[in-house]
């Protein structure tokens, strides 16, 4: 679900998904970011904060809301902290055990925009129990457009099984900054 929402001054943006008829939140977008003036969007992919697809209960629906703290006019913000924007896997439908030209074994290729250089770890979430699959860390990335590539085995270096898995990137910086992980969907099937 592609959210967009628009500030008409630069504010702090609280923005979260709860369930109708109740002061419940179910996930938090994030919490007083610092935004300019403009439009913004909220990409969401009905999960909760650790990744696990959730479903509204009977009689209920999820409802988006937001609160905007306007900002000064002479507020200045320091930020720090690389990030992770634009995430996208490719392809979206991975067969790890096929081979692509030259003999290699094909790869699930991760893309991604990095706000500082940043050591970026991987992990693969069983979209059905919410488990943990596969973990991996990949150091000294550099600022901007990345690609990093994981060949669809967990950490005994067995192939996964087939199902749906959220692929979750975060970056990690010089003084142990993390950001929040980031999530595309990829479907292992062969």
């Amino acid at each position: 679900m592609n959210i967009t929402f628009n500030l008409n001054q630069a504010a702090e943006v609280t923005a979260f998904m709860g369930y109708s008829y109740s002061n419940t939140r179910v996930v938090t977008f994030f919490s007083r970011k610092p935004m300019p003036k403009g439009s913004h969007n909220v990409k969401w992919y009905s999960t909760n904060n650790e990744g696990v697809i959730i479903k509204a209960p009977p009689g209920k629906y999820f409802m988006y809301g937001n609160w905007a703290y306007t900002l000064a006019s002479n507020a200045i913000y320091v930020k720090s902290g690389a990030h992770i924007t634009g995430i996208s896997v490719e392809p979206v439908i991975f067969d790890p055990t096929s081979h692509k030209e030259g003999g290699l074994r094909s790869t699930a290729n991760i893309s991604f925009n990095l706000t500082g250089d940043a050591l970026v770890e991987l992990s693969v979430v069983d979209a059905k129990t919410g488990l943990i699959v596969a973990y991996r860390k990949y150091s000294d990335l550099l600022s901007g457009s990345n690609t990093i590539e994981w060949d669809g085995r967990n950490g005994a270096g067995e192939f996964i099984a087939p199902g749906k898995f959220r692929i979750g990137v975060r970056a990690v910086d010089t003084t142990g900054y993390a950001s929040l992980l980031q999530y595309t969907l990829l479907r292992i099937y062969y």
